[in-house]
């Protein structure tokens, strides 16, 4: 809980320099490339993980890995290691993510779905959460073959499970108790 509390504090204090600056972004982009980095090259996160490593040598590093990146972005992530918060980096980069959505009206939605949703199916999806809520959709996909089969849709804090797996465990439960 305390790292989720840190993590906002630092979000929406870069958030409002950002916003002040006219940077929010640019700074939105250099944290999909950071969040994209840590995801696909292991070795990113655990150097920003290790605690035994100097902070000169993660800055270092993180300045030849980013060189093109704002210099407000590259002064947070300076702070960030100097401070030693730079474990809750992913946090800090959903949270200023969902911030700007939050600032544009735009909704985040998680569709987690047994197959790769084939054709329309997933604008059809986006549409239709779009009319309900008022709000311009950004749908993120996945797919996860223990659902049998139907999907799970994420809004917010919101599941609505409409999955087979889960209709089998509710008849499971009505037949056993």
């Amino acid at each position: 809980m305390k790292s989720l509390a840190v993590a906002k504090r630092y979000a929406s204090a870069l958030f409002e320099l950002a916003r002040e600056k006219g940077a929010i972004d640019t700074i939105a982009h250099d944290f999909e490339v950071l969040e994209k980095a840590i995801q696909e090259t292991p070795d990113v996160k655990k150097v920003l993980d290790n605690p035994v490593l100097i902070p000169a040598a993660k800055k270092e590093l993180l300045e030849k890995l980013f060189p093109d990146f704002h210099p407000i972005t590259k002064s947070f992530l300076k702070l960030l290691v100097d401070k030693r918060r730079e474990v809750y980096l992913p946090e800090i980069i959903a949270l200023f993510a969902e911030k700007l959505r939050e600032e544009r009206g735009e909704m985040l939605v998680e569709v987690e779905s047994a197959r790769e949703l084939k054709g329309d199916l997933s604008n059809l999806i986006k549409d239709k959460l779009s009319k309900l809520s008022g709000k311009k959709v950004t749908l993120k996909v996945r797919t996860n073959p223990d659902l049998i089969g139907g999907i799970v849709v994420r809004v917010g804090n919101k599941v609505y499970d409409g999955s087979i797996k889960n209709q089998l465990y509710r008849l499971k439960r009505s037949i056993y108790g």
